[in-house]
């Protein structure tokens, strides 16, 4: 993920690419406008899961 620093988004994930779970809303605060989100897969991890980025207003 790169964007702006102090840029505001949602972190939204998707099993399907259809439905989509809105995420936390998250801050790019490094001058260097990255930012690396870590999940832990658990137990009952899907084979696949798919995230997007939406900025927030």
């Amino acid at each position: 993920m790169a964007g702006n620093p102090d840029q505001q988004f949602t972190l939204d994930s998707s099993i399907d690419l259809t439905n989509w779970m809105t995420g936390p809303t998250l801050d790019l605060i490094y001058g260097s406008g990255t930012l690396l989100f870590i999940t832990p897969a658990g137990t009952n991890a899907p084979l696949a899961e798919f995230f997007r980025a939406t900025v927030v207003p």
